[in-house]
């Protein structure tokens, strides 16, 4: 899940922040972006413990232990808050993604939204082309089942990655 809120360590200034609601033990399997750490990964049982940004954090003077208080306007249109304690900072390979990243739980992110559901499902292969395949056989169960789904694969979400080949693909022909 993710969506744009609000974080305010109550001293009046407030920071535009990305929420992203994850189920920690997959999005370690998942997340190599994420190359930094401090304080502890968040768990099952980190209810109301976020994550943020090494950037967010450092710009705003926040530390491991730290109250926050993130709100959003529900799915509702009602504003909602919640109040977290930082459990760990993160890093990643860009300064500007750092400076908005929070991350808690799903289940706490879908409590401020005020949402069931999720915006994103996540499959990891085993081989990259497979990748194929497995877009073909999810579109054909999307398809029976009216799941009504967008379905991409990953080098399709890849914008960097994707500027890289074409260059280089241009480059040495």
């Amino acid at each position: 899940l993710k969506y744009w809120g609000i974080l305010s360590t109550g001293d009046k200034k407030t920071e535009r922040v990305l929420i992203r609601g994850i189920i920690p033990e997959k999005e370690v399997l998942i997340n190599s972006f994420i190359t930094k750490r401090r304080g502890k990964e968040l768990s099952r049982n980190s209810v109301y413990e976020v994550e943020l940004g090494a950037s967010l954090a450092e710009n705003r003077g926040i530390k491991i232990g730290d109250e926050v208080i993130l709100s959003t306007i529900s799915s509702e249109g009602f504003e909602n808050a919640l109040h977290s304690t930082v459990r760990g900072i993160v890093g990643s390979f860009s300064e500007d993604f750092d400076s908005i990243l929070v991350k808690l739980p799903l289940d706490a992110a879908r409590e401020l939204a005020d949402v069931s559901g999720v915006q994103e499902i996540v499959l990891l292969l085993d081989k990259t082309e497979h990748t194929g395949r497995v877009i073909k056989r999810i579109s054909r169960l999307n398809k029976e089942h009216n799941w009504n789904l967008e379905i991409t694969a990953w080098y399709d979400q890849a914008g960097y990655y994707k500027q890289v080949v074409d260059f280089y693909g241009g480059y040495f022909r």
